[in-house]
């Protein structure tokens, strides 16, 4: 820890300007490293593809049939900060199917479990568009998480932990109501993990459906006005110039 803190105080005194994803990392920055200079941190968050130029904007949420994807890592040990381990005890305990992509080598315990393995970008936008419902996005630690974008531009409600960058997407684009709170468990004899509660999982799935799909909409409008790649590109450029 010590080393990171160093780390990111060395950068941090070096640079101009330092650009992050999200106010949780610029403050991140700040207490581990002790740094004092918090207006040259700047946040400019990531921005997505125009989805709607790939997809059709004809809702179909309620057409579908309830899907569940996971993308993330799936090699230890980066697979445990993206609770993959949860996911896998989850399918077992909703009685569903979970399809799960990503690229690594973890060995599901689930027989519930479906392992796409890794997808392309278009691959990814376009099965969740067409198969999923909803996103579970238990990580414990995103800096900034598009995924969260992405899933809501495929009519696909991301599901998601409250803590770090993830919670601060998810309100950024009025989505807190389907933030679950983190409970704490051991995971061997010295590691602990946050995770989803199970039941709190499956009472924001059991949200009124058109109440889903109103804030999704409303969600959709945001991303469109603010988080295109074409968006945030303007503002990057915009802050560097303003500051340098």
């Amino acid at each position: 820890m010590k080393k990171f803190q160093n780390i990111c105080k060395d950068i941090a005194d070096r640079s101009d300007l330092v650009i992050v994803p999200t106010e949780y990392v610029r403050g991140q920055i700040v207490s581990c490293a002790d740094y004092k200079n918090y207006d040259k941190i700047k946040v400019c968050y990531h921005g997505i593809p125009k989805l709607s130029s790939m997809f059709s904007n004809n809702y179909k949420w309620l057409n579908k049939e309830p899907g569940f994807i996971h993308a993330s890592r799936l090699k230890h040990p980066q697979s445990i900060d993206k609770g993959i381990y949860w996911t896998d005890h989850f399918a077992d305990f909703s009685n569903t199917s979970i399809y799960v992509c990503g690229n690594g080598d973890y060995k599901f315990r689930s027989k519930n479990i479906i392992n796409m393995g890794l997808l392309n970008q278009n691959e990814l936008f376009y099965f969740m568009s067409s198969k999923c419902n909803y996103a579970l996005i238990p990580s414990q630690m995103e800096a900034g998480c598009t995924i969260a974008l992405e899933s809501v531009m495929c009519n696909c409600l991301p599901i998601a932990l409250n803590m770090a960058g993830l919670a601060e997407v998810m309100k950024m684009i009025g989505l807190e109501d389907y933030l679950v709170e983190p409970q704490k468990y051991k995971l061997g004899d010295q590691l602990f993990v946050y995770e989803p509660k199970n039941e709190d999982v499956i009472s924001v799935i059991n949200t009124n459906i058109h109440k889903i799909r109103r804030d999704l909409e409303n969600a959709q409008e945001i991303i469109r006005n603010k988080y295109t790649i074409e968006k945030t590109t303007d503002k990057l450029l915009k802050i560097i110039k303003e500051n340098l």
